[in-house]
């Protein structure tokens, strides 16, 4: 999962990158705009993977039977 999120920052990265070299921004824009969308990228594919793993740890913990029911 650390792989998969690192892996989404660097394409996040290179696409703000890209994205600064579309828009004709000077060169130090292209230098800034990688850590920041990098981080940007990081930190919504850390969100998705972590929700995705309590959602499926939630699905796969045991129900308890509460002893009212009984």
């Amino acid at each position: 999962m650390l792989g998969v999120t690192v892996i989404i920052s660097i394409f996040c990265g290179a696409a703000g990158v890209g994205a600064a070299q579309l828009l004709d921004l000077p060169f130090w824009a292209s230098v800034v705009a990688y850590p920041v969308t990098g981080a940007i990228g990081l930190l919504a594919a850390a969100v998705v993977l972590s929700s995705e793993t309590l959602r499926t740890v939630r699905k796969s913990a045991p129900q308890e039977v509460s002893s009212t029911a009984l």
